[in-house]
C-alpha cells in the first residue's frame, strides 16, 4: 500500500506527455521530444504530487476505507476533484510569486481539465498498484 502512495503521483508527467503528445496539446513540442517534455512536465509535477497525495489523497483513502467505499472508482472520482483542486492551488502559487501570466476563462478551464484527468489517472494508477478492485464483487466483502 506504500508504495502505491508514493508511486501512483509519479504517474502524472507520464500521463501528461502521453495526453499531450496523442492530443496535440504540447504546443511548441514535436513527437520527436518526449523525453525533453517528459523532463519538463516532471521538474513541475514530481514535487507538487506527493505533497497533493498527502494533503487529499490519504485522508480520501481515509474516508473511503471508514465508509467501507474503498473502490477504484470511489478514488478516480475523488482524483478528478482533488487534481483539479491541485493544479488551481499550484498556478495559483506560481501566479502570485509572478512566474505566470493570468489565463483567460478557455485557459483556466483546460487547465482544471487537464487536472482532473491527471488526478483521476492517479487515482486509477493506485487502485491497480495497491490492488484495490474497481467496483464490489459479488459474494465478497468491501475492502
Amino acid at each position: 500500500m506504500t508504495k502505491a502512495f508514493v508511486l501512483a503521483p509519479l504517474a502524472v508527467p507520464v500521463l501528461y506527455v502521453f495526453g499531450a503528445l496523442l492530443l496535440g496539446g504540447a504546443t511548441g513540442w514535436s513527437a520527436q521530444q518526449p523525453v525533453a517534455l517528459l523532463m519538463a512536465v516532471a521538474g513541475l509535477a514530481t514535487p507538487a504530487g506527493d505533497p497533493a497525495m498527502a494533503l487529499f489523497g490519504l485522508p480520501w483513502y481515509w474516508v473511503l476505507s471508514r465508509l467501507g467505499l474503498l473502490y477504484g472508482w470511489a478514488l478516480i472520482a475523488g482524483g478528478l476533484l482533488f487534481g483539479a483542486l491541485s493544479i488551481v492551488m499550484v498556478w495559483a502559487a506560481l501566479l502570485g510569486s509572478g512566474f505566470l501570466l493570468e489565463l483567460s476563462a478557455s485557459e483556466l478551464a483546460r487547465l482544471v481539465s487537464a487536472g482532473a484527468a491527471l488526478g483521476a489517472g492517479v487515482g486509477c494508477c493506485f487502485s491497480y498498484m495497491a490492488g484495490i478492485p474497481y467496483v464490489r464483487r459479488p459474494g465478497r466483502s468491501p475492502p
